[in-house]
């Protein structure tokens, strides 16, 4: 079976602050990909996809919160 996982640990040392929550348009990068994600776990009919944070896990998983992935 295959699964889809965001990456979404790495603490962004050399930017100063968390990659995941920079704000691209009107969201931040880690909505986006959650989003993504999901449109293709149900193209493909995959299961829900899993987000692994770590470093600010949560301030990410605010924004992740009803976004149809686990973390």
């Amino acid at each position: 079976m295959l699964e889809i996982v965001i990456l979404a640990a790495g603490g962004s040392s050399r930017l100063g602050k968390s990659k995941q929550l920079l704000t691209i348009g009107d969201e931040p990068l880690i909505v986006k990909a959650a989003r993504t994600a999901c449109e293709l776990a149900d193209y493909f009919h995959l299961t829900q996809p899993t987000v692994v944070v770590g470093k600010d896990r949560l301030d990410i998983e605010k924004h992740l919160t009803n976004r149809g992935v686990t973390s």
